[in-house]
């Protein structure tokens, strides 16, 4: 069950101790799960996404006027209406990121109008891609993420500055306009390494779809053509057979060998072109990462 289901408006509506309780019930739920995640391999590089969350406690509560903390399992608060004008931080803290990126409950996020700062603790965020779920919230100027395996990533701020535009707060710490500068420097060929090949494909989409629609004019018209000269079937019929290859021909062109060919030479470039833009972006980070070393 769980041990709070109502949100406290105010902490001072329950005693300090049977938050603290309940809290502490709470935080022991998430180690349990936190001990599955990891013997399971839910967590780190490559890992499987948890689909259900074994935690059934929740709180809620309202700090001040504009924060809202949230314990555990009690996602539930975000379908309170009352709050969507007026809270601009969301704490989340005992409950898996998983569950907390779900398509429905980031819908749900985006009802809160005025979401300004999102602070993380113990939520099992171990890569920057479930980070990403949060890129639609466009005015979010401050992120804080504490006791999450992520931490251990050097890049992690440097990260959030270069995808979160308009980021001023990384662990209630300033971002300077070095920072920027060193995660624009970090990140600007990354975009170009994911979307390499993209352009292609669209093309080759698109002339796909050009030539099916070609070939299904071409098809129309022969049948047609057919039904205008139904008398001369049996003629059609008896050349057909006698010209068992034409007919095969005609289904496969050489043609079709030669787009095929095309198709698997710009497969290939483009792999080749990924690498090269791999090994430039390595040495890239490389270097970046020398010079950061070297300042500090």
């Amino acid at each position: 069950m769980n041990q709070n289901n109502n949100i406290n408006h105010n902490a001072t509506e329950a005693s300090t101790a049977d938050i603290a309780n309940i809290v502490s019930h709470i935080q022991k739920e998430w180690q349990t799960e936190y001990n599955f995640i990891v013997e399971n391999g839910y967590n780190g590089y490559h890992s499987k996404r948890l689909k259900d969350s074994k935690i059934v406690s929740g709180h809620a509560e309202l700090e001040g006027s504009n924060k809202l903390n949230i314990y555990g399992n009690a996602l539930e608060v975000l379908d309170q209406a009352e709050f969507y004008e007026n809270i601009s931080i969301i704490h989340f803290e005992y409950f898996n990121i998983d569950m907390i990126t779900n398509r429905k409950i980031i819908e749900k996020l985006k009802k809160f109008a005025k979401i300004s700062k999102l602070i993380f603790s113990n939520n099992n965020i171990h890569s920057f891609y479930q980070l990403l779920k949060f890129e639609d919230f466009n005015d979010i100027e401050s992120i804080s993420i504490q006791n999450n395996e992520i931490n251990n990533a050097y890049l992690l701020k440097y990260f959030l500055i270069y995808r979160f535009q308009k980021i001023k707060f990384y662990n209630d710490l300033e971002i300077s306009s070095k920072d920027v500068m060193t995660a624009k420097k970090i990140y600007e060929y990354f975009d170009k390494c994911i979307s390499c090949g993209e352009n292609k494909k669209r093309e080759k989409k698109q002339m796909q779809q050009q030539l099916a629609a070609e070939n299904s004019k071409k098809n129309e018209s022969a049948n047609n053509k057919d039904n205008l000269n139904g008398n001369n079937n049996e003629n059609n019929n008896n050349n057909n057979t006698a010209n068992p290859k034409e007919s095969n021909n005609s289904e496969k062109s050489p043609l079709d060998k030669v787009d095929n060919y095309e198709t698997i030479k710009e497969e290939k470039e483009n792999l080749i072109l990924k690498k090269n833009l791999l090994n430039y972006v390595t040495k890239h980070l490389t270097d970046v990462l020398e010079e950061i070393v070297d300042e500090e």
